[in-house]
């Protein structure tokens, strides 16, 4: 029988150089799951109150032309306008019961960020002029554009190198000296 002794170290009993090495080869050690599952869900809830119901986003990022965050979703126009500066300029539309209006936005293209939204509707009595479908898509636009800063934030958070070096130490990743790699 033979016997071979492995020599095992933490984060800290590495030198700068290992350090550097093991740095680099974890950096998605803190996304390599959906991590941004909680913040799309957190603006899901808030796309809702402001009368953007039943989101769905998308993103892509964080280093191409064309990343960025959109939504689909359906528009409540009486939540939407509620407090809003506009809403009394509208407010025949919310109190006409022959009003029958459908307003959408949804992702017009491959790339998904807030320029590709559009808007929808249907309404067959005219209520709805080009100022409101202005108003109600950059309204999404805007929303799309903090949603999308938010993942970035988040991501550069996870990310960092003090963010990989936590998670090194507080999951006790041991290393060997040859292989710089988990070895359990």
């Amino acid at each position: 029988m033979k016997k071979k002794t492995i020599n095992l170290y933490s984060f800290n009993e590495l030198n700068e150089e290992q350090k550097e090495k093991v740095i680099e080869n974890y950096a998605d050690i803190n996304t390599n799951y959906d991590w941004h599952n909680y913040i799309l869900e957190d603006w899901k809830e808030k796309l809702s109150r402001q009368g953007f119901e039943d989101a769905e986003i998308n993103f892509t990022g964080f280093w191409s032309q064309g990343d960025g965050a959109s939504f689909n979703c359906q528009v409540n126009l009486e939540k939407f306008l509620k407090g809003r500066r506009i809403a009394k300029k509208y407010q025949s539309i919310l109190n006409d019961e022959e009003a029958d209006l459908s307003i959408s936005i949804t992702n017009n293209g491959h790339y998904c960020h807030e320029y590709m939204m559009i808007i929808h509707f249907d309404d067959w009595k005219g209520l709805i002029t080009a100022e409101l479908e202005k108003f109600i898509l950059e309204e999404a636009r805007e929303q799309a554009r903090k949603i999308y800063d938010d993942l970035y934030d988040n991501y550069e958070g996870l990310t960092s190198k003090e963010a990989i070096i936590d998670t090194l130490i507080i999951n006790e990743y041991l290393f060997n000296e040859e292989t710089l790699k988990i070895d359990s």
